[in-house]
């Protein structure tokens, strides 16, 4: 899936396909990933729980079919909106939350939700596979505004890498991005909500 506002790289075409090729018999894999922080640069891809949405592809068999079904996401434990929340480091509990109550009308945060309580995993790419641009206008770009660079051309093994150093850089790369009152509302409904 390529929205309108992303450029898609000559590698990213290739990354999504063999992804798919390569790892369709794992199924601790939900999604695929084609942007990734522009912190990242590597040439392995790593499994994460940060799903991306510009730029992504899946399997059919891994959308279950209560994936939009707002009854799944009502009573959840304290710890499974704390792991949505990617551990307070993002806004997305806020966002389901905001789903919910029918603030907000997105579809990409019950497919993160999802994924995570159903325990499997996205693959991200070593590096971004796409650009947006689209920061002028919708859902939450005005709040991050990821600087981009240069969309890399570098080979890519397709031997996984454990990622720890990659997750626990997102993890800290989000914290210090996101808007700290808007975080401290995040913790206030994942605590009391």
């Amino acid at each position: 899936v390529i929205e309108d506002d992303i450029i898609l790289s000559n590698k990213g075409l290739e990354f999504c396909l063999k992804s798919l090729e390569t790892y369709s018999s794992n199924y601790l894999i939900g999604h695929i990933n084609l942007w990734n922080y522009p912190i990242m640069n590597s040439d392995r891809p790593y499994l994460t729980n940060y799903l991306h949405c510009w730029g992504w592809a899946s399997w059919s068999n891994r959308w279950k079919p209560d994936t939009f079904s707002m009854n799944k996401y009502r009573n959840l434990s304290v710890y499974q909106k704390i792991k949505i929340s990617k551990y307070f480091s993002t806004l997305h509990y806020s966002h389901l939350y905001g789903n919910l109550e029918g603030i907000n009308q997105t579809w990409a945060i019950y497919w993160l939700a999802s994924n995570i309580l159903n325990s499997t995993k996205c693959l991200s790419p070593p590096y971004s596979m796409v650009r947006n641009i689209g920061f002028s206008s919708g859902e939450n770009t005005e709040k991050y505004n990821f600087p981009e660079k240069n969309i890399s051309q570098k080979k890519i093994i397709y031997k996984l890498s454990k990622g720890y150093w990659q997750n626990l850089i997102s993890w800290l790369y989000m914290l210090i991005k996101t808007p700290k009152l808007s975080l401290l509302r995040t913790v206030y409904l994942v605590l009391f909500k």
